[in-house]
Parts: C-alpha cells; sequence; structure tokens
C-alpha cells in the first residue's frame, strides 16, 4: 500500500517547511501524569481545566504522534502524514489486540467514583464520574483529545509561532496541521493580517 497522489502533493507543497516544537506528548497509561491530572480535576478551576487541559502547567499533545512515541527529530509536516500512514496500516491488527483484552470492572456501594481512559483515533479520552448516596451522577467531567490537542498555548500554536512561509502556503500549511492534529468538532480557518 503506498501513500495517495493526494497525500503526495500535500507533503509536495507542505513538507519544506520546518514546524516549531510541538507539546510534549500526553501518555495518560504512566500513573504520574494521570495522577496530575486527576488532581487538577477535584480544584477549584477543574471546569477550566476540562476545556484547557494541561500536565504540570504545560499543554501536551495526545493521538497517533503520542502514541508512536516520536521525537522531537524534524518536525515536518512529512513526519506527521507518515504517522497518519503509520497509524491506519496498523490500525486492523490494534483493534484485534483491543478486542482480545477487553477488560471492564463493577462497582458497587454508594458515593462511587471512578475515572475511564480510553486511547481514541483521536487520543485519550478521559471520563471521571462520581456518585452520590443515592448513586445518582453528582459530578461528570470530560477531556476529550481535541482539549489536549487544541489548548491555545499547544501544538498547533508552537509549530506555527516562527514559521515563515510564503503568503500562498499559509493556508495549506495551517489547514494541514489541522487536520493532522484531528479535531473531533468542525472547524474554520481565519486568517488575520497582522
Amino acid at each position: 500500500m503506498g501513500l495517495s497522489t493526494q497525500v503526495c502533493q500535500l507533503l509536495k507543497a507542505c513538507g519544506k517547511y520546518p514546524l516549531g516544537l510541538a507539546a510534549k506528548t500526553l501518555n495518560l497509561t504512566e500513573s504520574q501524569q494521570l495522577t496530575v491530572v486527576l488532581t487538577s480535576l477535584k480544584a477549584a478551576e477543574a471546569e477550566q481545566f476540562c476545556h484547557q487541559p494541561t500536565v504540570n502547567g504545560a499543554p501536551a499533545e495526545t493521538g497517533r504522534w503520542a502514541r508512536q512515541n516520536i521525537e522531537a527529530r524534524g518536525f515536518l509536516i512529512e513526519s506527521r502524514l507518515r504517522s497518519l500512514y503509520r497509524e491506519i496500516t496498523t490500525a486492523p491488527m490494534r483493534l484485534r489486540s483491543i478486542v482480545r483484552q477487553h477488560q471492564f470492572s463493577q462497582a458497587e456501594g454508594t458515593g462511587v467514583r471512578g475515572c475511564s481512559v480510553v486511547e481514541t483515533a483521536r487520543g485519550s479520552l478521559l471520563h471521571k464520574v462520581e456518585l452520590d448516596n443515592r448513586n445518582h451522577v453528582a459530578k461528570y467531567q470530560i477531556i476529550a483529545p481535541t482539549e489536549w490537542n487544541f489548548h491555545p498555548q499547544g501544538s498547533l500554536k508552537t509549530m506555527l509561532e516562527g514559521l515563515y512561509l510564503p503568503w500562498d502556503q499559509v493556508t495549506p500549511v495551517a489547514e494541514t496541521l489541522i487536520k493532522l492534529l484531528d479535531p473531533c468538532v468542525s472547524w474554520q480557518l481565519e486568517l488575520v493580517h497582522a
């Protein structure tokens, strides 16, 4: 299986521009990062944290880039496109593995709290729930991959910051990066002349 003509054209148009460094990678299977996130969800600013999550005060990126643990060895668009290609080619094998390893647990009692972290196509998805003494949902928090990947100080900003592009390449490069960060919501790129 090779790269499509469209992807090859995209590489040719955008691949030559070196990007700024991306945010650090998120790994919520690592207990230290998960503990930091869960502690932040208990704080008074938890609602704001759910919209702009950080690990130790710094934005993080989740998804295929983080899953493949790609290091800062040339942050070209080509690297990100290749990570997408690798993700697509290994998806069937990974899906079979997930189905074989399916685990769940059941909680009983009252005043129960629980947290689930699922690695989705877009990245880590966290759900945290607390039940009251009548087993009604008292608190429910979600942090989706889009909140990590589109943090105002996150990867998109840091990769584009200081990048010099010919004017006719600004839109295709920015749109490509947005698509590669894979938002789960509709979006529109608006360019503002400085």
